[in-house]
């Protein structure tokens, strides 16, 4: 998430599409332009990094910051939409349901147990980012 000109509306549209998607796991990253990529070059070209110094400012190159200025959303407005959407996805009914609907697919109780576990590591990753603590995890 992060890219230009997404909204509160999007990511809740977005939460609500993953959860209806029946995904086992998903990994959602905050939009990082790397070295040598085309997103990389156009953001130098328009302006639009915000971490520029560089080797010092690569530890906020790590898909969970906010590096650059997206148009027409804030950083405020990610750091939500992340939060929201994470919130919805590990948390009470979507994970259980999700957790039973795995089960049910899988047929896999060994299956299931590294779903469980990869979910639980995306968690504890998301509640131990920078942002966790200072957002709050719905729009208002």
């Amino acid at each position: 998430i992060g890219n230009d000109y997404e909204t509160p509306e999007y990511y809740k549209q977005l939460a609500n599409f993953i959860i209806q998607s029946n995904i086992d796991m998903m990994q959602l990253s905050i939009l990082t332009p790397l070295p040598g990529t085309n997103l990389m070059e156009q953001l130098q070209e328009e302006d639009r990094l915000v971490y520029r110094k560089f080797p010092q400012d690569w530890d906020k190159y790590r898909f969970s910051y906010v590096v650059h200025l997206p148009h027409e959303i804030d950083e405020r407005t990610i750091y939500i939409g992340d939060n929201y959407i994470k919130k919805r996805l590990y948390t009470f009914p979507a994970f259980p349901i999700r957790l039973f609907k795995s089960l049910f697919y899988l047929k896999s109780l060994e299956k299931i147990y590294a779903v469980y576990k990869f979910n639980q590591a995306l968690k504890t990753s998301w509640q131990n980012a920078q942002y966790y603590d200072s957002y709050p995890k719905n729009f208002e």
